[in-house]
């Protein structure tokens, strides 16, 4: 091509040139073709879209994006992995470009729609699609499944843009639509790619990220030659309330921000405006990726060893810890907003970005300052399954959604697989389990880190850990597991609990990281202390100052201070230790502080802050978290602590907490940090006690320091027995003008003692002693005084407050608005909510109740939509038909629960007994109801948007799923999954019945589909979705069952619809199954039948229960159902002591074993002190004290023959054990009489790790690695030799896989060593039975030969037992007999040897 090739700028590289180059000599040189390179256009939104090369054919066209990387490209639909050729080599993670392209090429056609061209002609803005053309000449594609669509290579290229087959939907192209589109073009404004585009000093370089909101830019401040990222937010061609609230994200952003200084948070240094809206400057560091990238970059398990994982989750639990002491909450926390930074030695540093979402809390329950009102517009799509799923239906927790957001980051890190794929199957999942399930992926997972995902990611905030503090603490046993003591560390920092520091200080626990400092609690001189240590020697002059001001201060509310000191270059504060924890954590379990401890908390704090004045300091920071409670004798008080800010000059006045900080110090006269501001933030500290909340302000816009006029003191939060006192003492201590607030702490501390004083003299109501109750929960009625009822102090002080005074009134309260309740103690938000639910049920009907949870306006919840549906009435006939019509609703399910049950009319005829035309008559009259219906019809539009995201089809079922996660309910289960069904059949054949739906609904054996139909392929779709259910239904049928790779690679055989490309691999998987009759997807991607025998899945599931000594029958049950959940419920005791049994890998009912929680009865594992397994076993091996001759019969020995048979002949494992003295000779028959290949596990693991070490640039010294064997555990030498083994790991199992012959493996004791046996032998193990039996997979069987000094009935190496299948015979002894008995060997062994 040449006159119809427009080159509009030059390309700067030398490959993308080369690459337009053969796309120029490729394409014709006569209509209808046309290309464009290298242009940009601006879009409707503002957005910047550069283009590399847009071509059009008679086919259509085609937005082209050019990358050109010469080795190996792989990855999914998601993420692309780049392997650069030797002899650079190495690899580079990066989003896939398609998704990108994909954007432009909508963008593009939007505008193109826009253009006077197309307004005058008759033609239509031409189909867009976005291609990827990887140039490189000698390039290998690996891209997984979907990820392919839409990428070609030089031989595709010409194909893929020209060739119309009967497949193609979309209008060709004549020269006279050519033409047109050629003007419109030119009248969109295409034009030549500016290289200067600039955002204040700064020059746009490159695009890193964009989404529908904003676009991320790498940026260079051309005279400091600094590289910055710039985030613009596209707000042109928006309505103005959607600009409105992306201004307001942006500069809400940047405000969050202020004054969080803390190297775990990414900041935006600067506040700029751009042509396309604002746009922010943030820090850029090229060494750092992002946290999902790492974890791709680790290959084909994408998984940390559990050292590195809790290390890499410590950082990021920190930094969410220390923002939450600032009051400032993320709300969107995933991989993809998490950066990392390799330092070396296999340690990181992170930054936390996108603060987009993040919400700091100023104001009272009705208004949280927060950049966005709804969390899903700024969160990627990507983040949907590390998201809690309250954040879908509205108000929600910020400290529960961080906790859950870590719960699910420390899933994929531990486990190297996401939470889920996507927000739907997350819901699925949670609604199983009770939480995230580690063992749905992992063998061997410890009861620590079950404990810490599971109840991090408990779907019920009630029983989700508490704060991010309790999340430390819970990694912190973990923690205790995986590593152990160490006296070496060279960065003091770093301690972790037992680790000895110089100077006779023993680590008890980590506390917290700070800005400039990391405390830790330590034993010294048997004393429990805090020991405060710069985090830098940067940071060391702070601390020394910090120490010099707590040495002149002496008071019994201020922390004692003992010495400063040197550790390792660090300096350290030894000071006392609140034994009670802060104030802050008080306040976040509990609630308001009670008014006998409200009076001694102010006056301790106020008394601290009087001697401060006394002796001319400050604190600068003075805030919940920085106060501690102390036991002083058997009485609770305030300790004052974190004097780091003390020094700070006056000038500055954006040091310490800004949601503490004095509004109004901005204010022209002051601008000068003062007592008036420290005095203010103790009254905002005393009213956050007295109200359980900070103040709300008097403008609803802004952050604090932009406040105009007064600030509000709401009189309804206080305890109504001082309510007036409290009033005015704020008032007066939170007022603008300096000059009419308290001249000195004194001053206030007189008038707060006065407030209570007072109180008690005119009030016969005291705050020394709670009022008598006497009436039970159970037998109150509704005119029973609130006072009167078995609630805790806390309940009661918290509904007085909102003058909640009798049942009648409590009754009222919607439950699910209790527990988000602002100011409440999650404690107390919990019991109100449990007492509410008790007293609805007992007191009001059904219907009530149902009114009562529906009556939040904020979001159309599925029970409101329900309302809509189903209201009530007094036509017996309608209601009966509606009942029936919506799933019958008046009875049980008669399909189950994941079916949907939507009769036709004469099934309803027949079903009530009344007239079809009756029936029919019924359906036309609700269907035209609800067509009338707003929220039917929003519902509407939310399943069309569904059907867009998921490919065009779904079933019943799963847009139910979705539309419930969206809307929330708060019904129980399974009234909330019946509900969701009931509406989203009214919303289904609403749709139906208009002039032109825009779906069609197909039934598919008990399967209903629901396909989109826009563009009149709904049918084919439909089709698409009937051929994956019964693909799966036959997968499902198959035993043993399909590995993962052989389910994905049937699934990917059935030609995809277009619409699914650029889905994922899950998608595709999770839609077989759901349009299955009897399938269902287990958590490692394998298709099982529904109903599956318990005793198959609890054989299958066995790994989930490794790694605990213990485990109740819910723990065995919740595991197996983690894994298999359509499978049969497996049965309690003492069915489930048998089947337990039968599986040989230790664990025995004892119903004496007690729990940590108390409760007693569980599975143990054998103790230490047991010498043998003799009541599992089989009776010939009847004692271990016995000679195994007395009791070995010829038939054990042509059983061990027969078992040997199949090991050879099959892919089977076999553990076989032998005295010591007999293992040569057992070595040497084994090898004779069978052709096995003779592996030692200890050479084949020391020759793989030297091939690790001499691949890595800086090989480690080989005899430096040799003596790390004989470290201690917790040296770094030891754990160094850890991740080395870890790396050679699949290396050793391919060779075992790949011998082509039966493997003797022998010297099995470093799998013991190295904690092998239950993880790498089991999946190996795992592996063997997959295939074991399968026709054309052929893998060798592998033995396994054990020394041992016993007889046991299981496999043992060093007390490590060696997991077996139940019933499947992989465990043998060798008798002395057969050692000697050449005429028992098997004949078909004897032929094949």
């Amino acid at each position: 091509m040449d006159k119809l090739w427009k080159q509009i700028t030059q390309s700067d590289y030398t490959w993308e040139r080369e690459a337009l180059e053969f796309a120029k000599q490729l394409l014709p040189d006569h209509d209808p073709y046309r290309a464009w390179a290298n242009f940009e256009f601006i879009a409707q939104d503002g957005s910047i879209n550069e283009v590399d090369l847009m071509v059009l054919t008679p086919k259509g066209m085609y937005l082209i994006e050019i990358k050109s990387h010469p080795g190996t490209i792989s990855g999914d639909a998601a993420n692309w992995v780049w392997e650069r050729p030797l002899p650079k080599g190495g690899q580079k993670i990066f989003d896939n470009p398609r998704l990108l392209a994909r954007r432009k090429a909508q963008k593009l056609a939007s505008l193109l729609k826009l253009q006077p061209s197309f307004h005058r002609s008759k033609e239509t803005v031409p189909f867009i699609d976005a291609l990827v053309f990887l140039s490189a000449e000698d390039l290998v594609i690996k891209l997984e499944g979907n990820a392919r669509q839409g990428v070609v290579n030089r031989q595709e290229l010409l194909r893929e843009i020209t060739l119309i087959d009967e497949n193609w939907r979309h209008r060709q192209i004549t020269a006279y639509a050519a033409k047109v589109i050629s003007r419109a073009v030119e009248e969109a404004g295409i034009k030549e790619s500016v290289r200067m585009r600039r955002v204040g000093s700064y020059e746009l370089q490159s695009l890193l990220d964009e989404s529908d909101t904003y676009q991320d830019w790498l940026a260079l401040h051309p005279d400091l030659g600094a590289q910055r990222k710039v985030r613009i937010y596209l707000t042109q061609g928006k309505p103005q309330e959607e600009v409105s609230r992306l201004e307001k994200a942006a500069k809400l952003e940047f405000r969050l921000l202020e004054g969080i200084e803390h190297p775990g948070i990414l900041r935006a240094h600067e506040f700029q405006n751009h042509d396309s809206g604002p746009a922010l400057v943030y820090e850029h560091d090229p060494k750092a990726f992002r946290l999902d990238h790492l974890l791709m970059h680790l290959g084909k398990d994408r998984r940390l060893d559990t050292v590195q994982a809790t290390y890499l989750l410590r950082l990021i639990a920190e930094a969410v810890q220390y923002a939450h002491g600032q009051k400032l909450y993320h709300r969107g926390l995933s991989p993809q907003c998490i950066w990392v930074r390799p330092l070396g030695e296999e340690k990181y540093s992170v930054k936390i970005s996108n603060w987009a979402t993040a919400e700091r809390i100023f104001e009272s329950e009705s208004r949280n300052i927060s950049a966005l009102t709804r969390l899903s517009n700024l969160v990627h799509e990507e983040a949907g399954p590390y998201v809690a799923l309250e954040a879908h239906t509205g108000a929600a927790d910020g400290v529960h959604l961080d906790v859950f957001s870590l719960g699910a980051i420390a899933y994929h890190l531990f486990t190297g697989k996401k939470p889920a794929q996507t927000d739907i199957e997350l819901l699925d999942k949670l609604r199983r389990g009770s939480g995230l399930q580690v063992t749905d992926e992992i063998n061997g997972a410890s009861e620590a880190m079950q404990y810490l995902v599971q109840y991090a990611t408990h779907p019920d905030v009630g029983s989700r850990l508490e704060s991010v503090s309790e999340f430390i603490k819970r990694l912190d046993d973990l923690e205790d597991e995986v590593s152990q003591p160490n006296t070496l560390r060279s960065n003091p920092t770093e301690a972790r609990k037992g680790d000895f520091l110089p100077g006779g200080f023993q680590v008890v626990q980590p506390l917290g990281k700070g800005a400039c400092s990391v405390v830790f609690l330590v034993d010294y001189q048997g004393q429990s202390r805090v020991l405060k240590i710069a985090s830098t020697p940067d940071h060391n002059s702070r601390l020394t100052k910090e120490g010099e001001v707590l040495s002149r201060l002496r008071h019994q509310a201020i922390v004692p201070y003992y010495k400063t000191l040197d550790i390792v270059g660090h300096t350290a504060l030894l000071l006392d230790y609140a034994t009670e924890g802060t104030l802050a954590q008080r306040l976040r379990h509990v609630g308001a502080v009670q008014l006998e401890l409200l009076e001694r908390f102010g006056d301790d704090l106020l008394s601290a802050v009087v001697h401060l004045e006394n002796q001319a300091l400050v604190h600068r920071d003075i805030k919940p978290e920085n106060i501690g409670l102390v036991m002083q004798g058997s009485v609770l008080h305030l300790m004052l602590f974190d004097f780091s800010l003390s020094s700070v000059g006056a000038d500055n006045i954006s040091a310490g907490t800004l949601a503490y900080m004095d509004p109004f110090i901005r204010d022209p006269g002051r601008r000068r940090w003062d007592d008036h501001a420290e005095r203010f933030s103790v009254a905002l500290t005393l009213y956050e006690m007295a109200a359980g909340a900070l103040p709300g302000w008097t403008s609803s816009e802004g952050l604090p320091h932009q406040l105009e006029g007064e600030l509000e003191v709401d009189r309804t939060v206080f305890d109504p027995s001082i309510r007036d006192r409290m009033v005015e003492f704020f008032k007066r201590a939170l007022v603008r003008d300096v000059r009419k607030r308290f001249a000195s702490a004194g001053e206030m501390l007189r008038e707060w003692r006065k407030t209570f004083h007072d109180a008690r003299s005119e009030s016969l109501h005291t705050t020394q002693q709670p009022q008598e109750r006497t009436c039970p929960i159970s037998e109150a009625q509704l005119d029973t005084q609130i006072g009167l009822l078995a609630l805790s102090p806390q309940a009661l002080d918290t509904l007085s407050r909102r003058n909640i005074n009798s049942v009648a009134d409590l009754i009222k309260l919607n439950r699910s608005r209790v527990r988000v309740w602002t100011g409440v103690g999650v404690k107390t938000r919990n019991e109100l909510s449990d007492v509410i639910g008790q007293l609805q049920a007992r007191l009001l009907d059904g219907q009530q109740v149902q009114q009562l949870d529906t009556g939040d306006t904020s979001v159309v919840s599925v029970d409101r939509l329900f309302q809509h549906v189903l209201p009530k009435s007094t036509d017996q006939t309608r209601l009966s038909f509606l009942n029936e019509y919506l799933g019958r609703l008046d009875e049980d399910a008669p399909k189950g629960s994941h079916n949907v049950h939507w009769p036709t009319p004469a099934a309803i005829s027949g079903h009530l007994g009344i007239e079809t035309l009756l029936v029919r008559e019924l359906v036309d009259k609700v269907l035209t109801q609800w067509g009338k219906t707003k929220a039917i019809t929003d519902l509407r539009e939310d399943i069309v948007g569904l059907l867009e995201d998921n490919g065009g089809v779904m079933t019943a079922v799963e847009v139910a799923d979705a539309i419930l996660l969206r809307r929330g309910s708060v019904q129980d289960s399974p009234l909330r999954e019946r509900w969701a069904y009931a509406v989203v059949r009214a919303a289904v054949e609403t749709e139906l019945s208009k002039q032109e739906p825009r779906w069609l609904l197909r039934r598919s054996g008990n399967r209903f589909l629901i396909a989109d139909n826009r563009q009149g392929r709904g049918e084919e779709l439909a089709d698409y979705a009937c051929d994956l259910g019964s693909l799966a239904d036959e997968c499902a049928r198959q035993l043993p069952l399909l590995a993962p790779v052989r389910t994905l690679e049937k699934i990917r055989a059935v030609p995809a619809p277009e619409s699914f490309a650029g889905l994922s691999n899950h998608r595709l998987l999770r839609l077989a199954a759901a349009a299955s009759e009897s399938a269902a997807l287990s958590s490692r991607v394998e298709f099982y039948p529904r109903g599956m025998p318990s005793k198959l899945a609890l054989e299958l599931a066995q790994g989930a229960l490794l790694g605990s000594k213990a485990l109740t029958v819910k723990d065995i049950q919740t595991r197996v159902a983690g894994r298999y959940p359509a499978a049969q419920e497996l049965p309690g005791r003492p069915e489930l002591d048998e089947l337990v049994r039968s599986l040989d890998i230790g664990f025995q009912w004892n119903g004496s074993f007690e729990f940590a929680n108390g409760d007693r009865g569980g599975y143990c594992l054998p103790s230490a002190g047991m010498t043998s397994f003799a009541s599992a076993g089989s009776t010939h091996y009847s004692q271990t004290q016995q000679g195994e001759d007395d009791t070995t019969t010829i038939k054990s020995v042509k059983e061990l023959g027969l078992m040997l048979e199949k090991a050879v002949t099959a892919s089977h494992f076999l553990a076989l054990t032998v005295r010591p003295r007999q293992w040569w000779q057992a070595q040497e028959k084994l090898c004779r009489d069978y052709p096995f290949k003779l592996i030692s596990f200890d050479e084949l693991l020391l020759r793989h790790v030297q091939a690790v070490c001499a691949s890595m640039p800086k090989a480690p010294d080989w005899q430096v690695v040799l003596k790390a064997d004989a470290c201690e555990h917790s040296s770094r030498d030891w754990q160094n030799l850890q991740r080395l083994v870890q790396r050679a790991l699949p290396g050793m199992a391919e060779e075992i896989l790949q011998a082509g012959q039966p493997v003797l493996l022998t010297e099995p004791g470093l799998l013991a060593r190295y904690e092998l046996v239950t993880t790498w032998l089991n999946d190996l193990r795992q592996q063997l039975m997959n295939v074991s039996g399968r026709s054309g997979i052929a893998l060798p069987g592998l033995v396994l030969l054990i020394a041992v000094d016993a007889q046991r009935s299981a496999a043992m190496i060093d007390d490590v037992l060696v997991p077996t299948g139940a019933g499947s015979k992989e465990f043998a002894h060798i008798p002395s007999s057969w050692l000697g008995d050449a005429q028992l060997l098997p004949e078909a062994v004897k032929t094949t040897a």
